[in-house]
């Protein structure tokens, strides 16, 4: 199953439409990842703050799958490098995170055992995947959500203006491509923070 459908993330200076395609996570899935993949600017890989598992989930199926094509130890490279996956951006998002501040949810998780995940256990499988940035929002109190679709936004964009780069590549090969990105980048950054 997937489920598709569009937003619109307007900052100040720049508004960028958006498809975002829901898909799942379960291994009978799997096989169809790279197609779904093909067309990609951005993945956004979500887990439940609330689900430990979730986010061990996470890393299990990245880096034992694909991750692991820069040691050339898996069937997927084939694939990943006939469809040019190995440059989509990654972001990774920690949802529910209203989930924390509910009384009841903290008093379940001390009562069963089970631990909220923290941020900074997040953010270090956000660098351990190459992730370019970890975020948290909640679907319920919308809190964190227009950042998502913004750093998703500026993502794309950013990513665009290094196929411009590399363009340019071409023609200029004395290491001015580099700065050209890193303004770029710098540029994209203002447009989307004010």
């Amino acid at each position: 199953m997937q489920v598709s459908g569009s937003s619109n993330a307007t900052t100040t200076k720049l508004q960028a439409e958006l498809e975002i395609w829901d898909t799942p996570g379960q291994d009978d899935w799997n096989q169809s990842w790279p197609q779904a993949f093909r067309n990609a600017h951005c993945v956004v890989i979500c887990f439940s703050v609330g689900w430990e598992v979730s986010l061990e989930c996470v890393e299990e199926k990245l880096i034992g799958r694909v991750l692991i094509i820069h040691t050339c130890h898996s069937q997927w490279i084939g694939t990943i490098n006939h469809f040019g996956l190995t440059d989509i951006p990654i972001l990774l998002v920690g949802c529910q995170r209203d989930l924390r501040s509910n009384q009841n949810e903290r008093e379940a998780m001390k009562n069963s055992g089970e631990r909220f995940v923290r941020p900074e256990q997040a953010t270090g499988v956000a660098q351990r995947i190459n992730a370019m940035s970890y975020l948290e929002c909640s679907a319920k109190t919308w809190e964190g959500v227009r950042e998502v679709l913004d750093e998703i936004a500026l993502t794309v964009w950013v990513g665009a203006s290094r196929e411009k780069a590399r363009a340019a590549k071409e023609e200029d090969r004395d290491g001015v491509v580099r700065s050209r990105v890193r303004r770029w980048s710098e540029g994209a950054k203002k447009l989307f923070k004010g």
